[in-house]
C-alpha cells in the first residue's frame, strides 16, 4: 500500500530542531554512472545505466539499473561504455520499477553538488518517516535500522509519481549508540545515503 503502519517499538522524540526544512519535499541524486544503452525521444535522451554498490544485500527480485534522462543542450551526449558524473532530480518511477534520474549537470559541477564525499551514487532530500523496522545485520551484534521515508514530490515528477519511497538501511556503528531510538514515525527531516538499488517488493529506492 501507499502508507506504512508504525511498529510498536518505543521511540524517543527528537528535541525541536532549529533547521528550517523546505515546505515541499525534495529528492536529488549525484553520482558516477556506467552508460549501457541510449534511446532518443522527442524531448531528450534516455540512457540506461548501472550503479556500483555492493555493501547492501539485494533480494533476488531487486536490481541496480537506472534510467538517466537529459535534454539536448544541457548535457553532452553520453557515450555507451563510458562513465560520467551526473547530478539532478529524482523522478521516480514505481510503475516501471526503475529509478529515473533527471540529469541537469555533469562532470566536476555535478560532483560538487553531492551532499557527501563518495565515489558512488548518493541520493538526498526532505521527506517524512512512515515506518521504522529493525533487523539483524551481517555481524553477530550488529543491528540494522530500516527507515521507510515518503518524499512527496508531486510538484516536479514527470511520471505521475506523487510520492517517492526510499528505504534507508542504517548499520549500527554508522551513527551514535541508540540512534534509532531518536527516530519516530511522522518525523519530517532531511535524509540522505548511498544508492544501492531498487527494492522491488517495497516499490522503493534502496539506500545505505
Amino acid at each position: 500500500g501507499d502508507d506504512f503502519q508504525e511498529l510498536s517499538r518505543p521511540a524517543i522524540p527528537l528535541t525541536e530542531q532549529r533547521q528550517i526544512r523546505p515546505k515541499i519535499d525534495t529528492l536529488e541524486s549525484c553520482g558516477l554512472f556506467h552508460v549501457t544503452n541510449t534511446c532518443v525521444g522527442r524531448q531528450g535522451i534516455i540512457t540506461w545505466g548501472t550503479i556500483d554498490e555492493e555493501q547492501v544485500n539485494l533480494e533476488e527480485s531487486d536490481h541496480r539499473d537506472v534510467r538517466l534522462f537529459y535534454k539536448f543542450g544541457y548535457i553532452r551526449n553520453l557515450i555507451y561504455g563510458e562513465v560520467y558524473w551526473l547530478a539532478g532530480t529524482v523522478l521516480g518511477n514505481r510503475y516501471l520499477e526503475m529509478p529515473f534520474l533527471d540529469c541537469e549537470v555533469e562532470g566536476a559541477e555535478a560532483r560538487a553538488t553531492g551532499f557527501m564525499n563518495h565515489e558512488g551514487t548518493t541520493v538526498s532530500g526532505v521527506g517524512m518517516i512512515k515506518k521504522i523496522a529493525y533487523r539483524q545485520g551481517p555481524g553477530e551484534r550488529s543491528e540494522v535500522v530500516v527507515i521507510y521515508v515518503k518524499h512527496q514530490v508531486d510538484s516536479y515528477t514527470a511520471f505521475g509519481d506523487k510520492n517517492l519511497w526510499v528505504k534507508y538501511n542504517i548499520v549500527q556503528g554508522s551513527f551514535p549508540d541508540r540512534f534509532g531510538e531518536t527516530l519516530r514515525v511522522g518525523q519530517r527531516s532531511a535524509f540522505g545515503g548511498i544508492l544501492a538499488g531498487w527494492a522491488r517488493k517495497d516499490g522503493a529506492f534502496l539506500l545505505r
